[in-house]
């Protein structure tokens, strides 16, 4: 005889109904609801289960649906980029910034939120870092006033509207002297066995080399009584002084003078320097003359005092690369230059 009623109910909570033989089963839907508030159905045996999209967000924005356990958590990939909006940027320089030409300065600083950072001046010298720090260096080679500007963004890719990008400038007033022409400059030392310095600046007023040199004249018994320090006499050491210069022809001997164009030295009358006193007289006569600037062979000495550069007749040489720096870089102009040899000179004497 078939039962007419069943009395239990599903361990799941859910409406139930008897069979005819009065086993429970269920064939309702649950009404409970798992526990991140899924949608759910009952399985055959009564258990909770979900079958659709959970209706709550992953943490990280995502659309998210739910497992078999009613869990939530991502299964789908981010479709666009999370916008997180730039925080404050902090400078380590202080504006109004000054700085000289030719010299390297850094800017820098911290930008929050920010993945990405960019660094150019007047539209160009773009340079790119990545993360919230940053450090830039920037030379100058001519005086003016400019604008650095610097772009912060949470992804390279970002564009340059919305809150995940932003920017700011800021001016830098470069100073320093710019001149006519080219110079050089020689500082030599008293005692002209050891080495000097040479340095040549632009038109910018950029040195653009620095190096050594030597401005040691020989002993000449037949010219300068055998004592190189009598700069007065032929073939003696460099006179301090200032010259007017331009470039030459290379010379016959590379041994002597070196393979490039060498330059050729002229002291200005009337200076009243020791340049001025050894090439001219009162009666405008030219003593000592053919002052030039070279390379040529070098010393294979390494214990003598003016290693690796030689003795001359009172020119200033140099290294044989930086001969050929210098007369690269005086190739560039089409005029004159003016050399400068400064250092401790003992004066004239009979």
């Amino acid at each position: 005889m078939a039962c007419t009623s069943c009395s239990t109910t599903c361990s799941g909570g859910c409406s139930v109904a008897c069979a005819s033989n009065c086993s429970s089963t269920c064939s309702t839907g649950c009404s409970d609801t798992c526990s991140s508030n899924c949608a759910d159905t009952c399985s055959l045996v009564c258990s909770v289960s979900c079958s659709t999209t959970c209706s709550s967000g992953c943490s990280d924005g995502c659309s998210s649906t739910c497992s078999n356990d009613c869990s939530s958590s991502c299964s789908s990939t981010c479709s666009g980029t999370v916008v997180v909006d730039l925080g404050d940027i902090y400078i380590f320089n202080e504006f109004p910034l000054t700085v000289s030409v030719g010299n390297t300065f850094t800017f820098s600083g911290a930008w929050d939120n920010a993945d990405h950072t960019a660094f150019s001046i007047d539209g160009g010298n773009y340079q790119q870092q990545e993360g919230e720090g940053f450090s830039y260096d920037a030379t100058f080679d001519t005086a003016g006033t400019y604008t650095i500007k610097l772009e912060a963004r949470n992804t390279p890719s970002s564009s340059d509207t919305g809150t995940d990008y932003d920017s700011q400038t800021y001016t830098v007033s470069v100073t320093g002297e710019t001149y006519d022409t080219w110079k050089i400059y020689v500082e030599l030392p008293k005692n002209r066995d050891n080495l000097g310095t040479l340095k040549f600046i632009d038109k910018n007023g950029v040195e653009q080399l620095n190096t050594i040199c030597l401005g040691r004249g020989s002993n000449d018994n037949l010219y300068n009584l055998g004592d190189h320090s009598k700069w007065w006499l032929t073939n003696a050491d460099t006179p301090t002084g200032t010259w007017t210069a331009y470039l030459g022809a290379i010379a016959d001997n590379s041994d002597s003078y070196g393979d490039y164009e060498v330059i050729r030295l002229y002291a200005i009358k009337g200076q009243g320097d020791h340049a001025d006193f050894a090439c001219y007289d009162d009666s405008d006569a030219v003593k000592r003359s053919g002052f030039l600037i070279h390379g040529g062979k070098e010393s294979t000495n390494e214990l003598s005092s003016w290693y690796p550069l030689r003795p001359t007749y009172g020119c200033i040489r140099v290294k044989n690369e930086d001969h050929k720096t210098l007369r690269d870089l005086i190739l560039n102009y089409d005029d004159e230059g003016i050399v400068t040899i400064s250092g401790p000179q003992d004066e004239y004497s009979e």
